[in-house]
């Protein structure tokens, strides 16, 4: 399936907080993983 960039815009990128808020690698991977997506959300605005 292919997904138009325009329809990005509608979707609310998050990652979970409750991956978020782990004091482990998991975590780290989660903060890390919604810095991404807010960077590319930034990039598309």
């Amino acid at each position: 399936a292919m997904i138009k960039e325009e329809s990005l815009d509608a979707i609310n990128l998050r990652v979970d907080t409750t991956y978020i808020s782990q004091d482990d690698e998991i975590g780290e991977l989660a903060r890390a993983f919604q810095g991404m997506l807010d960077s590319i959300k930034e990039d598309e605005t």
